[in-house]
């Protein structure tokens, strides 16, 4: 009787959320997908900022788009990523997240808002290169945690604690493991192939609600994709496209699964960035979803727009000024 009565709590609080298909596997702070850097050279410092934009207006019934339009939502994302190389080896990715969401809802012609804002969960993941420097190949790898250091808790006007997938952080701890491969100057010598993966093995929130435990469906991420640097208008730019599949199981809520959360989402990612100098670049994308089968009926992804600014530092220099 204790779990029913839980269980209840959850039906009240999510609503409209069950009636209508959740959001959660195409909402949140967009983490696991924005693990893509590679490796750092030895004493340089390289900084990524992520401007993430996700327009969710898709009602979809497994693989069936409906025609619905009563609700909508806006995700707003910034990300800072930091990756530093301790040696020609070894670096450290760190992965720090904000969020801005918009929820819409019109139910039975009544209009209800809902905004939230805050930072994110902390990503830290070490990273090692198997290949020696100066090949055209490169092929890395690393193990990490994503600690729970945004809010979970917040609450509507209420007092309500809003759904978890609208919390800037899951209140839990992860596994993060990574693998990127990239190979460099085929054939024309400006043709870049790369692939990655990301596989995000979710801890439990042990306070959801107060007293229950939730935990998100884990993660798969596998993203495969080719560049073409060109010289043009006398700058140098990489035109890229890519594919993107995704699959995340569903949530669990005191070991009970979660109803329409899970499924399978496969996108194309194409992009256009411009390199200032070797150092320094801005890149624009956007993922464009050309296939999903979702379990029962959820909100999910229409498009996602992108722009990152990516330079890196040199520290070597400064180094060895202070051991002289």
């Amino acid at each position: 009787m204790a779990l029913l009565r839980k269980i209840s709590i959850i039906l009240v609080c999510l609503g409209p959320s069950l009636l209508f298909g959740q959001a959660c596997c195409s909402g949140g702070v967009p983490i696991a997908s924005n693990l893509g850097s590679s490796i750092s050279a030895k004493q340089q410092l390289q900084a990524l900022f992520t401007y993430d934009y996700n327009r969710l207006d898709d009602l979809v019934q497994q693989s069936n788009l409906l025609d619905d339009q009563s609700r909508d939502r806006e995700i707003h994302s910034a990300l800072l990523e930091l990756n530093y190389g301790f040696s020609q080896r070894i670096s450290l990715t760190a992965l720090l997240s904000g969020v801005y969401q918009i929820r819409n809802n019109n139910i039975i012609n009544v209009d209800n808002t809902t905004v939230v804002s805050g930072m994110g969960d902390l990503v830290l993941l070490p990273k090692y290169n198997w290949v020696p420097p100066g090949k055209s190949y490169l092929i890395s790898s690393g193990v990490g945690i994503k600690i729970p250091t945004g809010r979970s808790d917040i609450q509507d006007e209420q007092g309500i604690d809003l759904p978890i997938d609208l919390q800037p952080g899951t209140g839990a701890w992860d596994l993060i493991f990574w693998s990127n491969a990239l190979i460099q100057n085929i054939k024309s010598k400006n043709l870049s192939v790369a692939t990655n993966f990301t596989y995000r093995l979710a801890g439990d929130n042990d306070s959801y609600l107060g007293s229950l435990r939730h935990s998100f469906g884990n993660e798969f991420i596998l993203n495969l994709g080719v560049a073409q640097r060109t010289f043009f208008l006398k700058n140098i730019w990489d035109f890229g496209f890519g594919v993107r599949y995704r699959n995340v199981q569903a949530d669990n809520v005191n070991d009970e699964i979660v109803p329409s959360t899970g499924g399978h989402w496969l996108d194309i990612n194409p992009s256009i960035a411009l390199n200032f100098n070797p150092k320094s670049a801005i890149r624009i994308g956007m993922l464009q979803p050309v296939y999903r089968r979702l379990e029962e009926t959820q909100l999910t992804t229409s498009f996602k727009l992108y722009a990152s600014l990516n330079f890196t530092i040199s520290l070597k220099k400064a180094n060895e000024h202070e051991g002289k």
